[in-house]
């Protein structure tokens, strides 16, 4: 399975850091299932289902965006992080682009829980956080950046 989020960290210049694999996996162990779906994959063969399937473990805010305004520690602070499978990762978590993100996923998997793709993409609501998705990061003016340095802040204090 591919790591779209270590990829377009990698096109940003940018490494997951040696906690990742220890974090994700306690993650998982957590939150096996879909979270938008419900998807659930527990027991022995677990790992080899989540790979099969495709099961991921999605920053909401990407590791690249984190790392580029100082807070390497959202890669693996839980309230940053939100299990979904495949097809729901690239919809709900990227709008269909990963190289965008949607800060609204969980408020998004919460008004879409247990829906197929194809309703998921028809409802009003998740055409509002599509709508409000943030555009490649290679694209963001230094003032965009820092206002969304202060909102990680807002968001996301240290613990």
């Amino acid at each position: 399975m591919k790591d779209h989020g270590a990829w377009v960290a990698r096109r940003y210049g940018y490494r997951r850091g040696p906690q990742w694999r220890a974090a994700r996996r306690a993650y998982l162990k957590r939150q096996p299932s879909c979270a938008a779906c419900k998807t659930q994959y527990r027991g022995f063969f677990a790992p080899l289902r989540r790979l099969l399937t495709g099961t991921v473990v999605h920053h909401i805010v990407p590791i690249h965006v984190c790392l580029a305004l100082g807070r390497p520690d959202l890669e693996t602070d839980t309230r940053n992080l939100l299990t979904l499978c495949a097809g729901h990762h690239l919809l709900i978590g990227h709008i269909l682009n990963y190289e965008e993100f949607n800060i609204y996923a969980k408020a998004c998997v919460l008004r879409c829980w247990g829906r197929p793709l194809s309703e998921v993409r028809d409802n009003p609501e998740f055409k509002r956080f599509a709508e409000e998705r943030y555009k490649p990061f290679s694209m963001w003016s230094d003032e965009e950046r820092e206002a969304f340095r202060r909102k990680l802040w807002e968001k996301f204090p240290p613990k």
